[in-house]
C-alpha cells in the first residue's frame, strides 16, 4: 500500500494549525487579576480547575484536528491498494483522443485506411468508460486541430466530433499535438488522465531525426511543469499494412518560369502566349529492401485551372533513386491567376497523388531599363541590346513591355508607377553599365527589392568600385550580391578570353541551356570581365562561371534581398569589350530566362509552405489589368471589403478587409487555396506537401523505444484488450479527500457538542 498527494503544495496550510493555540495564548493575557475579599467565596477547587483547564486543551486540539483534517482533504490524498481493485471501483477519469490526420492514414490497405480504423477503435473504447469520464478529440497536424475541447461526459457530443473530424491530409506534428492534448488536461481535476494516440506507426512525424529531437525537449518540459503526467498510449490502426507497403507518389512541380507573358498584341493581332516547362516526377516511397512489382500507374492527367489539359503516358520503371522523371509544357493564352496540376489515378494513397503549382500570366512583363550613360541626348545606347532582345521591333506581341531611360532621368518614383497608361509598374529593373547611384536612387532600388522586385546589375566600364562596394554591397549587408575587385583581360586578347563553364549550368534560371543541342551559349567569349568576390558570410551564390587562364570566376551571381532578388552579371550585355555574346542565337534567350526569373520573385508568394501565410495586395491586381485598360476598377482596391476563401476543405470563408496587404494564417491545410475578389477575379495559393509524408516506412522498435524514453508515462499497445486489462490496475488507486471530508464534518459535531457540554458545565458550577 502506498500514499500520495494530489496537491501537495496545499500542506503548507498546515501552518494554519497554530491558530488555536496562539489564540489561546493571547486570551490568556488578555486581563489582569485582581484579588479581593469577596472572591474566596467563589474560588473553585484545584481539582475543578484541573479538569476546566484539561477540557479546554482538548477543546482545542479538537480544532487543531478539524483545521489539519480540512487542510489533507484539500491536498487530495490517493492510497494505492489491490483492495480496490477487488471491490470493483474506480475513480473517474479524463481522456484525450489524439487522431493522426497527415496524408498516410487515408493509404488503402485491403480495402480499409487506417483513418477509418482509428474511428472504429475509439468508438468501441468509449463502451469501456464510465458514464461520468471526460472526453476531449484533438487532430494532429502540421497544427494541432481541437475538434472538442471541453472534457465532456456527452457520448452522443463525443461521437460527432469524431465522425466530423477532417479528412487527413499533409502531415501530422506529433510533439505539438500531445503539448496541445496536455494542455486540455491541465485544468482536469481527476486523479487519472489518459492521452490515445491513434496513428498507423509511420515513421515520418514520429521517430525521424528531427522530431526525435524535438521528443526530447517536450519531455523535459512534461517532468518540470509539476502537474499531474497522464499517460500516453500510442495505438497502432494500421499494425496490418506491411512495412513496405507499395506507394506511389509525385514530386512537387518546378517551372521552368514562375510567370508567364500572354504577350501585348499591336491592333489586329492575337496574343502568342508564353510556353512554360513543368516538371515533376513520380517516385516509388516503399523501403527497398528486396523485390517488389514496379510497374507505375501509366498515365499522369494534367489540368489547367481545373480543367482538363492533356495526359502524359509512361511505360517507363524506376531507376535506382525509384524516381521516373516527368516533364510537360503549357501555353498560358490568358492573363491572370492560374493553377497547373498534375494527377495519378488508381493508387492506394490519394493525398499524393496530386501536385499543383500556381503561377501568374501578366500581359507582359514589365522591365525598367537604366543605361549608364548620362547623356539623355544620345541616341544609340548600349542597353539597346537587351531592350532589343527583350521587346524586338518586329515582334507582334512582345512578352516584355521595356522602357529605356538614362540613370540621370531615373526618378525614385519610376520603380512605384506604371511604365505607361496602359502598362503597370515595374517588375524588374536592370541597370545596364552604371557608374554610380544617388542617395535617392539607392534608397528608391532597395525599397523596390523590400517589397519582392528583381534586379540586374550589369558590369561594364563605367562602374565606380568603390562607390559599389561601399554603399551597394556594404561589407555582405547591402543588396549588390558580391564585392567588385577588379576588371581583368585586353579587350583584344581573345585568345585569353574568358568563357562560360557550362557544367555550372544548374541554375533554373539556366536550365533552357542545359543539354539542348541548339545552345550555342558555350560558345561566348569575354575578353575583359569584373573579377567578383563573394564574402564567405554573404548570402550570395554563383549561378553561373566562366573560366579563364587564371581559374574560375563567377559570371553572375544572385541574392535575395528582402522579399526580392538581384543578379550582378560580371560582363555588360553589350558589344562593348569585343564579346561575341551579343551575336549568338541564345543571347536573346539568355536575357528573357533572366527576366522571367526576376519578375517570377513576388510569385513565389503563390506556393508556400504549411502554415505560410497567404499575402494578398492590391498590386496583384494592376498585375492582370489587360492591355486596354486605363482605371483601375475602385471595388478591388476600396476599404472595406470582403475577399472569398475556398481553402482544401471545409466551407467558404469570408475575410473582412481592413488594410492591405491581406493576410490570411491559417494555411496548415496543404493544396489548393481559391482566393476571389468582389469583382470575380480568382487568386490560386497552393501550400505543399511533405513529400516524406509518401514514405510509409513505420517506425522500427530502437526507434519507439527512444520516443518512449523521452516521453514518460508513454505505453504502446494496439488492442483494446491491452489497453482495458492495464487501465483496471489503476483501479487500485482510490481519492481520500472525501473520507478526510467526512472526518471533518465529524470533528465539527464534536466541536460543537464538546463546546456545548464546557458551557452547560461552566454554568452549573457557578450556580452550585
Amino acid at each position: 500500500m502506498s500514499f500520495t498527494l494530489l496537491n501537495g503544495l496545499l500542506l503548507l496550510g498546515l501552518f494554519a494549525v497554530a491558530i488555536p493555540p496562539i489564540i489561546h495564548l493571547l486570551n490568556r493575557k488578555r486581563f489582569d487579576i485582581v484579588d479581593w475579599a469577596a472572591m474566596q467565596f467563589l474560588q473553585i477547587s484545584e481539582q475543578t480547575r484541573r479538569k476546566i483547564l484539561l477540557e479546554e486543551l482538548l477543546l482545542m486540539l479538537l480544532r487543531m484536528g478539524l483545521i489539519a483534517l480540512m487542510v489533507l482533504a484539500l491536498a487530495a490524498p490517493v492510497v494505492t491498494s489491490s483492495l480496490f481493485a477487488k471491490l470493483g471501483t474506480r475513480s473517474s477519469r479524463d481522456v484525450v483522443l489524439v487522431f493522426d490526420g497527415s496524408d498516410s492514414m487515408n493509404y488503402k490497405h485491403e480495402g480499409k485506411t487506417a483513418d477509418r480504423a482509428a474511428r472504429n477503435w475509439a468508438k468501441l473504447f468509449l463502451q469501456e468508460l464510465e458514464p461520468g469520464d471526460g472526453v476531449a478529440v484533438l487532430q494532429a497536424k502540421s497544427s494541432p486541430v481541437v475538434q472538442l475541447e471541453s472534457l465532456s461526459p456527452d457520448r452522443e457530443k463525443i461521437l460527432s466530433a469524431i465522425e466530423t473530424l477532417p479528412a487527413p491530409r499533409g502531415n501530422a506534428d506529433w510533439p505539438a499535438a500531445v503539448r496541445a492534448a496536455v494542455e486540455l488536461l491541465n485544468d482536469s481535476k481527476r486523479l487519472e488522465r489518459e492521452i490515445f494516440i491513434l496513428s498507423d506507426g509511420q515513421r515520418n512525424g514520429w521517430a525521424d531525426p528531427a522530431t526525435l529531437a524535438r521528443w526530447a525537449e517536450l519531455g523535459k518540459t512534461l517532468t518540470t511543469e509539476g502537474q499531474i503526467a497522464p499517460r500516453i498510449w500510442v495505438v497502432n490502426t494500421a499494425s496490418t499494412r506491411p512495412a513496405d507497403a507499395l506507394n506511389w507518389a509525385l514530386s512537387p512541380i518546378t517551372a521552368s518560369r514562375p510567370v508567364a507573358a500572354v504577350g501585348r498584341p499591336k491592333p489586329g493581332k492575337e496574343r502568342i502566349g508564353s510556353e512554360v516547362r513543368f516538371k515533376t516526377a513520380m517516385r516509388l516511397t516503399y523501403p527497398r529492401t528486396g523485390e517488389k512489382p514496379t510497374t507505375p500507374p501509366n498515365r499522369i492527367r494534367l489540368e489547367v485551372d481545373g480543367g482538363p489539359a492533356g495526359e502524359i503516358r509512361t511505360f517507363a520503371v524506376p531507376g535506382e533513386s525509384g524516381q521516373i522523371p516527368l516533364d510537360f509544357k503549357q501555353r498560358f493564352m490568358t492573363v491572370g491567376s492560374h493553377l497547373v496540376s498534375a494527377l495519378i489515378d488508381d493508387d492506394p494513397m490519394p493525398g499524393d497523388n496530386r501536385q499543383d503549382f500556381a503561377l501568374i500570366a501578366l500581359p507582359s512583363i514589365p522591365v525598367l531599363l537604366v543605361d549608364g550613360d548620362r547623356d539623355v541626348s544620345v541616341r544609340r545606347r548600349g542597353s539597346d541590346f537587351l531592350k532589343a532582345a527583350l521587346a524586338p521591333d518586329a515582334d507582334e506581341a512582345p512578352a516584355f513591355q521595356v522602357k529605356q531611360i538614362s540613370v540621370s532621368a531615373f526618378e525614385p518614383d519610376l520603380l512605384t508607377r506604371p511604365l505607361d497608361q496602359a502598362g503597370t509598374v515595374p517588375q524588374v529593373l536592370i541597370l545596364s553599365n552604371v557608374d554610380r547611384l544617388s542617395p535617392p536612387q539607392e534608397a528608391a532600388i532597395e525599397k523596390f527589392l523590400q517589397t519582392g522586385g528583381g534586379v540586374l546589375v550589369t558590369l561594364g566600364d563605367r562602374p565606380n568600385a568603390e562607390f559599389y562596394n561601399t554603399n551597394l554591397f556594404r561589407n555582405a549587408q547591402g543588396w549588390l550580391p558580391t564585392r567588385l575587385v577588379e576588371a581583368l583581360g585586353d579587350p583584344n586578347d581573345l585568345d585569353n578570353a574568358a568563357r562560360p563553364v557550362t557544367a555550372s549550368f544548374t541554375h533554373p534560371a539556366f536550365e533552357l541551356f542545359r543539354g539542348d543541342n541548339r545552345s550555342d551559349l558555350d560558345k561566348a567569349y569575354f575578353p575583359r570581365h569584373w573579377r567578383l568576390e563573394i564574402e564567405p558570410q554573404s548570402p550570395a551564390t554563383a549561378i553561373a562561371q566562366v573560366e579563364f587562364q587564371k581559374g574560375k570566376e563567377p559570371w553572375f551571381a544572385e541574392r535575395i534581398f528582402g522579399k526580392g532578388r538581384v543578379i550582378v552579371c560580371s560582363v555588360p550585355l553589350d558589344s562593348s569589350w569585343c564579346t561575341n555574346l551579343v551575336n549568338l542565337y541564345d543571347f536573346p534567350r539568355l536575357a528573357h530566362e533572366l527576366m522571367y526569373w526576376l519578375a517570377g520573385t513576388r510569385s513565389a508568394e503563390l506556393n508556400l509552405l504549411p502554415k505560410q501565410p497567404i499575402v494578398f495586395r492590391p498590386l496583384e491586381e494592376e498585375l492582370f489589368l489587360t492591355a486596354t485598360t486605363t482605371q483601375k476598377p475602385k471595388s478591388d482596391l476600396d476599404l472595406p471589403c470582403t475577399i472569398r476563401l475556398q481553402p482544401p476543405s471545409g466551407e467558404e470563408k469570408e475575410i473582412r478587409v481592413t488594410a492591405w496587404p491581406m493576410r490570411y494564417e491559417d494555411t496548415r491545410e496543404t493544396g489548393v487555396y481559391k482566393l476571389t475578389t468582389p469583382n470575380g477575379r480568382v487568386y490560386y495559393y497552393v501550400v505543399q506537401p511533405d513529400a516524406a509524408e509518401s514514405v510509409l516506412q513505420p517506425a522500427s522498435e530502437s526507434e519507439l523505444a527512444a520516443v518512449a524514453n523521452w516521453v514518460p508515462g508513454m505505453i504502446y499497445a494496439n488492442e483494446i484488450s491491452e489497453v482495458t486489462s492495464e487501465l483496471n490496475r489503476s483501479m487500485e488507486q482510490q481519492e481520500l479527500w472525501w473520507l478526510f471530508m467526512l472526518a471533518v464534518i465529524v470533528l465539527l459535531a464534536s466541536e460543537v457538542w464538546f463546546t456545548r457540554r464546557i458551557a452547560l458545565a461552566s454554568g452549573a458550577a457557578v450556580s452550585g
